[in-house]
């Protein structure tokens, strides 16, 4: 007897379909795996937000830590401490183009953009980089799966039955690591505040070097309008007399 036709889809060598296997999903897992994956995110960034923070903070407590801090009251250097923030923060959320890094580039520099305008204080520019970094977290924590839309469905599926797996893909993307390195996030913009500083006495030399060459030329006016009048006054008398 011949063997009837299979349909397609049909046999042992080939593999389930989308949708069959779609079916055999437990929804209640689905459910289970995107809690997880919203746990595991909300304990990193906990962590990170902390660490960022105190990074930020450390930089404020450096700056009045030395003998003049006005001197750090100056937009160009909120300019590079900007220039430092953003390239660092980036960093930490994946690297510049990581879908996370992208979502979060606007909330990051958009307030810092407009403090580094607007600000006269190193006190006042800082907590906005605070702010900032702060805010990022939060709007990654609520808007996780929206910003993760592309990917999504692959994490939830890592996260079925328990499995951890779809922790690595979640940093791949942006999140945080565990051990964000605060340290070094604050040792760049010190060095950055430090780099500055040293730049002041020069700009300090080169005004006072201006006025010396500016006051003879003072001088040499005055001592023209007293020629001139000196002259008018031999002038006068020699009419005079």
């Amino acid at each position: 007897m011949a063997e009837e036709e299979k349909k397609p889809g049909e046999g042992d060598d080939q593999p389930p379909s989308e949708t069959v296997l779609e079916k055999q999903q437990d929804p209640d897992q689905a459910v289970f795996a995107e809690q997880a994956i919203h746990e595991y995110t909300t304990w990193i960034l906990d962590q990170f937000r902390e660490s960022a923070l105190g990074a930020i903070d450390s930089l404020s407590s450096w700056i009045a830590s030395q003998a003049d801090p006005a001197v750090f009251d100056n937009n160009a250097l909120f300019a590079q401490l900007n220039t430092s923030f953003m390239q660092q923060s980036l960093q930490a959320f994946g690297g510049a183009g990581s879908p996370i890094a992208n979502a979060l580039q606007p909330i990051l520099s958009g307030p810092v953009d407009q403090a580094e305008r607007q600000e006269k204080q190193a006190s006042y520019f800082i907590n906005e980089m605070s702010r900032a970094m702060r805010d990022a977290t939060w709007y990654l924590r609520d808007n996780l799966q929206g910003i993760l839309a592309n990917q999504w469905d692959q994490i939830r599926d890592l996260a079925y039955e328990g499995s951890t797996e779809f922790i690595p893909v979640l940093h791949q993307l942006g999140l945080p690591q565990l051990n964000f390195d605060a340290a070094g996030f604050t040792a760049q913009l010190t060095a950055t505040a430090d780099a500055y500083r040293q730049t002041v006495p020069q700009q300090k030399e080169q005004v006072e070097e201006q006025s010396q060459t500016q006051e003879p030329k003072a001088e040499d006016e005055q001592a023209a309008k007293d020629s001139q009048q000196q002259f008018q006054d031999q002038e006068q008398t020699q009419k005079a007399s």
